[in-house]
């Protein structure tokens, strides 16, 4: 065998499907210099339990885990450094300048499926508000139409990352296109802008909720107003979520944060002072996430301030495993209030 596919046919060959919805799965590196090599990932809660990998004697490093379907993303920790895994193809980036490998088990929403495909566009525009380009991230329906009018959901990445994120590691144009096949959600538009976090906040409100949302529905057959727009966010763009429908309910009409990265300062101020909001609000946390108590803070807040919400806690950590099993109930809950605060599609240049 040559050692340059060890990892790419190990991926590949051992998925098989065992009792009880798991795979064994093999990992491999041919790695003959190294002293140690170890496997870290999701399914090791990363550094916290990392696995030793044995040696043979061609310097081919191997593990087997049993592993339920889904996505799981890993690296390996060769001799005190981090590695993507060389010869596997499904990659992304990890938000500090490297890469991470992924496998994707079994079948799901999150599949690539034989169904009507929706369109990924990568937009760059020059921002007048930013001074700079602005990259923007936008899904089409399937079969999206000119003529008709669609409502808009943005959403915002992840820590350190791009607006590509919810596409290469949320794979949400699958969720989209599968879940509109299953017709258990209507169509809608999809932005995700890449926003630096190192901008002025004042400055990134204007650039998303003015300037942008101005281009998308210029540009695009979006429908305007709060009753056809919602926003979503995940870490800290989970609470820039809720703050700009906070900051705009002109724009927004609904808000979820997902495993929000809520500030104790914010959290303070926002448990000193009575407050009202006008958008709808759900809210989504792993319990086993760090930023789980800063969200049951953030609902005892909420309901101290007699806000209604809903809130979804199920078991999960700070992983794409946990996002990825709450992406379905996510997009049902945002075409849910489409429809309720809506009329079907029109023409947007009625």
């Amino acid at each position: 065998m040559n050692p340059s596919l060890i990892g790419l046919q190990s991926v590949l060959k051992t998925q098989l499907e065992l009792a009880g919805g798991l795979h064994a799965v093999t990992f491999q590196l041919h790695a003959p210099q190294a002293c140690e090599v170890l496997l870290i990932g999701e399914m090791t809660d990363w550094q916290a339990h990392p696995i030793p990998m044995v040696r043979d004697a061609l310097g081919n490093w191997a593990t087997t885990l049993n592993l339920r379907a889904g996505q799981w993303i890993y690296k390996f920790w060769v001799d005190g450094q981090y590695l993507h895994d060389p010869n596997n193809p499904l990659m992304a980036s990890d938000g500090w300048g490297g890469f991470h490998s992924y496998l994707l088990l079994g079948d799901g929403d999150w599949a690539d499926h034989d169904v009507p495909h929706g369109e990924l566009i990568k937009l760059t525009m020059q921002s007048n508000v930013l001074g700079q380009q602005a990259e923007v991230t936008l899904y089409l329906p399937p079969a999206y139409q000119p003529s008709q009018a669609y409502p808009l959901l943005y959403l915002m990445h992840g820590h350190r990352t791009r607006g590509n994120q919810w596409p290469s590691n949320g794979l949400i144009q699958h969720f989209m296109d599968n879940l509109l096949a299953q017709q258990v959600i209507s169509p809608f538009v999809i932005a995700m802008p890449t926003v630096d976090g190192a901008l002025p906040l004042d400055t990134l409100e204007s650039f998303l909720v003015d300037e942008l949302y101005e281009r998308l529905t210029r540009w695009f057959a979006i429908r305007p107003g709060p009753s056809n727009t919602a926003i979503a966010g995940m870490t800290p763009h989970a609470l820039g979520a809720f703050n700009l429908a906070w900051h705009r309910p002109d724009r927004f009409g609904f808000v979820a944060p997902v495993s929000a990265f809520f500030l104790d300062e914010t959290l303070a101020a926002l448990a000193t002072h009575p407050f009202t909001t006008t958008f709808g609000i759900k809210l989504y946390c792993g319990t086993e996430d760090y930023v789980y108590p800063l969200n049951e803070r953030f609902a005892q807040i909420l309901k101290q301030n007699q806000i209604s919400f809903d809130y979804m806690r199920v078991a999960g950590g700070h992983t794409w495993r946990y996002w990825n099993s709450i992406t379905r109930d996510l997009l049902q809950t945002i075409s849910g209030f489409y429809l309720q605060s809506t009329s079907p599609l029109t023409d947007p240049h009625a």
